[in-house]
């Protein structure tokens, strides 16, 4: 512990330094020197009450001015130890007194009392700084995972690669994080940064971060987050991982999203394209097949031969048939087993149509056997 002693006598400023050898021991022979060297922050003032130039009081009450000074123990030596005294001593800011001269027990039992307060003080503080220091990261902490909700909020509905990453690096720069960015999308690797331009180096890096785990942490504040569609170089770690690892999860998930829907979407037009292709093949051959069913009929005699509610059954079996294609073609499945399936339907007579034709060529006294189709 150190502690100023302000006291004009040698013998005394001896004695006391002989009975307390384990502490720093500083002398002033003045209450002006005294004043002086509170500068170098004691942990004890043993204070003369008769001094040259100010008194023992008159210094005890500047002290207390003095930033630092506020809650110092200062101990007032002398030889009036009357009430009144006590009282004057304790008014000027003393917290105790020492008779002269001083008795060696009770000197170093005083000393050693006020050491283990301030020890516990020294401890109490250091514990409080703790604590705040520990609220303070838990609110930054809490302050920072808010900000990444913001993002993974945001990034649910972001369909633009350019958009979600300006979006995290937004969010990376609002949180207290320099990264660079390495993303590979149909395998094209693009990397932006929160600083600016990336080295060529700084890719390198990233571009060995295939060979690495998920999460590389390397030199003192630096790590590489390894994910399937972008990876990640901080270059100055200061949180723990796992925020970051959030971070990375929710704009891994929003990209893959992204392209995913782009994929869906290509698909669709070309499928689009495709079912229109085959929906204009479809409905060419079906009106080239209905032509050549007619000339079929009636070359063969058959229409002649109907009966007029049978036309009109007939006409209407054909106008169901060609409801029934166009249906098809409107929930025309994308599956190419049901275009096969469809093609085969149209290259085949309905069983209904088949029917009364059969029933007509038999009626017409045709050999039945012939083939129709």
């Amino acid at each position: 512990m150190k502690i100023l002693v302000v006291e004009d006598n040698p013998i005394d400023q001896e004695i006391i330094k002989v009975n307390l050898p384990d502490h720093e021991i500083l002398i002033a022979e003045s209450g002006e020197n005294a004043l002086e060297l509170i500068e170098l922050s004691p942990d004890l003032v043993l204070l003369d009450i008769e001094l040259p130039g100010i008194d023992g009081y008159e210094t005890c009450k500047r002290m207390r001015k003095n930033a630092g000074m506020e809650i110092t123990p200062i101990v007032f030596l002398t030889h009036m130890t009357g009430l009144g005294d006590r009282i004057k001593a304790y008014d000027a800011g003393g917290d105790d007194h020492l008779s002269k001269p001083c008795d060696h027990l009770l000197l170093r039992s005083k000393v050693d009392v006020y050491d283990k307060i301030r020890k516990q003080m020294q401890s109490s503080a250091d514990e409080a700084k703790c604590a705040i220091s520990a609220l303070l990261n838990l609110q930054s902490q809490s302050s920072k995972v808010h900000c990444i909700s913001r993002f993974v909020q945001a990034a649910r509905y972001c369909r633009d690669v350019d958009r979600l990453l300006g979006l995290f690096l937004s969010t990376a720069r609002e949180i207290g994080v320099q990264c660079i960015l390495e993303t590979r999308l149909d395998g094209v690797s693009n990397w932006v940064s929160t600083k600016g331009p990336v080295s060529v180096l700084e890719k390198e890096i990233l571009e060995c971060a295939n060979s690495v785990e998920k999460i590389h942490q390397f030199g003192q504040h630096r790590a590489i987050f390894h994910w399937p569609q972008v990876s990640m170089l901080v270059l100055h770690v200061e949180d723990s991982l796992d925020i970051l690892a959030l971070f990375m999860d929710s704009l891994d998930a929003a990209l893959k999203a992204i392209r995913t829907e782009a994929q869906l979407l290509e698909r669709v037009n070309q499928l689009e394209k495709y079912n229109s292709l085959v929906s204009d093949q479809v409905t060419d051959l079906f009106e080239q097949m209905r032509g050549e069913l007619t000339e079929m009929i009636v070359s063969l005699g058959l229409v002649a031969a109907l009966e007029p509610d049978e036309q009109d059954r007939f006409n209407d079996m054909l106008e169901r048939y060609d409801n029934n294609i166009r249906d098809k073609l409107r929930t025309l499945s994308y599956n190419n087993s049901e275009i096969r399936i469809l093609v085969s339907d149209l290259r085949s007579a309905p069983e209904d149509i088949e029917k009364l034709l059969r029933e007509q060529h038999q009626f017409s006294g045709n050999n039945k056997n012939t083939e129709l189709f």
